[in-house]
């Protein structure tokens, strides 16, 4: 799903899986942080920062350092998004591909 970008609904459909039981039992970063792109997408920038922070708090401490960078970057776009927003939607980094509506 999350390389779907011409999928409709593309980000309503990364949620709605993150939402059933198996995925609150034990937190999983992968699936954290496919959850805060998708929030994000759809403009929920508090709700993005706290899955994000979720996804820190879910990692191993043997995690490759790769995994740990991504995350740092997700939050960043978030939070950019997030100030850009509050600033008048002077830019848009919900993502996406260029020229096609956000899910």
């Amino acid at each position: 799903m999350w390389l779907g970008d011409s999928l409709p609904n593309q980000s309503r459909l990364i949620l709605d899986p993150s939402a059933l039981p198996a995925f609150g039992a034990r937190p999983d970063p992968l699936a954290l942080f496919r959850k805060t792109q998708a929030l994000r997408r759809l403009g929920h920038f508090e709700e993005a920062l706290a899955a994000i922070a979720d996804a820190f708090e879910s990692l191993s401490a043997d995690v490759d350092p790769a995994v740990h960078s991504d995350l740092v970057r997700e939050r960043v776009m978030v939070t950019v998004a997030c100030n850009l927003a509050a600033a008048g939607g002077a830019g848009d980094l919900r993502g996406g591909l260029v020229g096609r509506p956000h899910n």
